[in-house]
């Protein structure tokens, strides 16, 4: 007759034995591990996902979306997505990105002219005029 070790009953076959002393088959805890690890990726993912959506306010929101429109149209490819700040003492909002060859992605919509905003892309501007109307555009297709 064969003899086996306590040590050796628990780590062989189907099924192993806890801490707890309770069995449970492998299938179930690999099966266990991979869920908390899937869980664990899917609340990262969404905190980068929370994090695009960063506008605060209405404005800050349309200027946000206005400026990567108008670097989807010019073909921009985008490495940062411009992220605004909150308007500044002056009402003016501004947004910083970068583009994939590591050049600066900067709009601006001044208090002064709160419906415009001016993207540009280092020193070439893209755009300069109403915000509206890069929504309108964007949404019509």
């Amino acid at each position: 007759m064969r003899t086996t070790s306590a040590r050796a009953s628990r780590t062989r076959g189907p099924l192993r034995t806890g801490s707890a002393g309770f069995r449970i088959p492998r299938v179930a805890a690999a099966t266990a591990a991979a869920a908390l690890l899937a869980g664990t990726m899917l609340a990262v993912s969404a905190c980068s996902q929370m994090a695009a959506l960063a506008p605060v306010s209405e404005r800050e929101a349309e200027v946000r979306f206005a400026t990567i429109d108008i670097l989807l149209r010019h073909e921009v490819e985008i490495l940062i997505a411009p992220d605004c700040g909150a308007a500044d003492a002056s009402g003016t909002i501004r947004c910083v990105g970068w583009t994939m060859d590591a050049v600066e992605i900067s709009a601006v919509s001044t208090g002064d002219s709160p419906a415009d905003v001016t993207v540009k892309v280092g020193d070439d501007t893209l755009y300069a005029g109403p915000t509206a109307a890069v929504l309108e555009e964007a949404m019509l297709g």
